[in-house]
């Protein structure tokens, strides 16, 4: 009776042990199994969650505000023609001027090099009249010169008040002369310019005279030019300086007509004749009795003066 007894006295708690039991592995095995579900197992939960603490880890301790904000960056700086400046890659700095609804460049182009970098020819040969044993004309890469090879930067050189003369083959580079987002002008540009300051001129002869009340109004008051008492009204800001040119090979690579002439080269040429030429605009004092803007073509080793326009 006491063995018995005693049997059914342990056999209750073993019951409950085994039933607790099944009941532990039951509630761990339901436990472990979600985590397995879409082939995800307790390790990857983790390693993801690791990531993402990580990460925002990473983010606070760049951040230096508290509370941790992400800052944006300051929008570029808004453009207003007139009133806005370009700069060159040089870091030269342009003033620019609003004519219709163009953008202009108020100075003339000063850059020693292309937008990618590479440098455009300088030829400083031919003396101070630019004849003289010159090299000038015989280039057929983009390059650049100076007046009279006045190289200083006094307020009075004509670095300072003309900036440099270039060839075509600068102008029609492909690596871009005029700074990032501006063009050089084409002659339709140019026709447009024209136009808008004298709506009688003619946009269609070369060689001949477009208007010259367009002249008056796009020339500069300063006494660089030598035409009194015909002088600039300067109508919109444009100021046209009497900045000369260099002649091409059939007049020998000679400086011209300082204090009374401007020569612009286009974009525009043509190849249809030989030598191939391009397109000019040249505003010129005509003796001292009138000024005079003229539609006229050069051929490529000729050196002229750029503006430019904004794309």
């Amino acid at each position: 009776m006491t063995r018995m007894f005693t049997l059914k006295k342990l056999s209750f708690p073993l019951t409950v042990f085994l039933v607790l039991h099944v009941s532990l592995v039951g509630q761990v095995t339901n436990n472990v199994e979600p985590q397995k579900e879409n082939g995800f197992d307790r390790k990857s939960n983790f390693n993801v969650e690791e990531l993402k603490v990580r990460w925002k880890k990473a983010a606070l301790e760049n951040c230096t505000g508290v509370p941790c904000t992400i800052v944006s960056p300051p929008p570029a700086p808004s453009f207003t023609c007139g009133t806005s400046t370009v700069t060159d890659i040089d870091n030269n700095i342009y003033n620019t001027v609003l004519i219709g609804n163009q953008c202009w460049t108020k100075q003339n182009l000063r850059v020693r090099k292309y937008n990618d970098g590479s440098a455009i020819t300088f030829d400083t040969s031919g003396g101070t009249t630019g004849d003289v044993g010159e090299t000038w004309t015989v280039q057929t890469v983009g390059a650049h010169t100076l007046y009279g090879h006045d190289s200083t930067s006094t307020p009075t050189s004509n670095l300072t008040n003309y900036g440099y003369l270039y060839n075509w083959y600068a102008v029609s580079d492909v690596r871009n002369i005029c700074p990032t987002g501006w063009r050089v002008p084409s002659d339709s540009d140019w026709n447009k310019l024209v136009i808008f300051a004298d709506p009688t001129a003619d946009t269609l002869s070369t060689s001949l005279i477009q208007s010259d009340a367009a002249a008056i109004k796009l020339m500069s008051t300063s006494s660089l030019w030598s035409a009194p008492p015909v002088t600039g009204t300067d109508d919109y800001g444009f100021s046209i300086l009497p900045g000369g040119a260099r002649s091409p090979a059939h007049h020998f690579g000679e400086f011209v007509d300082e204090s009374i002439g401007s020569f612009y080269w286009t974009s525009t040429n043509d190849t249809s004749v030989t030598p191939p030429i391009a397109y000019f605009r040249t505003i010129l004092d005509a003796s001292g009795t009138s000024h005079s803007v003229i539609r006229s073509t050069e051929e490529y080793d000729g050196g002229g003066s750029i503006r430019c326009i904004k794309n």
